[in-house]
């Protein structure tokens, strides 16, 4: 997962600078991370949540990326590199319960979408 940030923030190096720079890498950063998080437990919680909040959690990752101003074909495959990492990864050997599911579920949400918020205040 550090090699994938390393180059989707290396991608987004490239971009113009802002006067806020480093405020700006660290919500990059904040955001890639979120989003790894937020779809890694929507995929171990598939079996009580349902497929639909992975492939959710999915286009959230793709929106984030791509807010970053990376072209889109770009943050798709990041995003499929993520997903993929996730798949493969071994199951945990116990499964999140339903509480656990729906709250972690709703905290890594509200996480990726404070840091689009940073992100975004960092632009300015």
């Amino acid at each position: 997962m550090k090699a994938m940030i390393t180059t989707v923030v290396a991608a987004v190096a490239m971009l113009p600078s802002f006067a806020s720079a480093d405020s700006y890498q660290v919500a990059i950063d904040g955001m890639m991370r979120a989003s790894y998080r937020h779809m890694e437990l929507t995929y171990a919680c598939r079996h009580v949540t349902g497929p639909s909040q992975f492939s959710n959690a999915r286009v959230a990752a793709d929106n984030a990326v791509r807010a970053t101003g990376i072209p889109t074909d770009m943050a798709m495959a990041t995003v499929e590199k993520m997903a993929s990492i996730i798949m493969a990864a071994p199951e945990r050997k116990a499964r999140p319960s339903l509480t656990e599911c729906t709250t972690g579920v709703a905290r890594t949400k509200q996480e990726l979408l404070r840091w689009r918020r940073q992100f975004r205040r960092s632009q300015q």
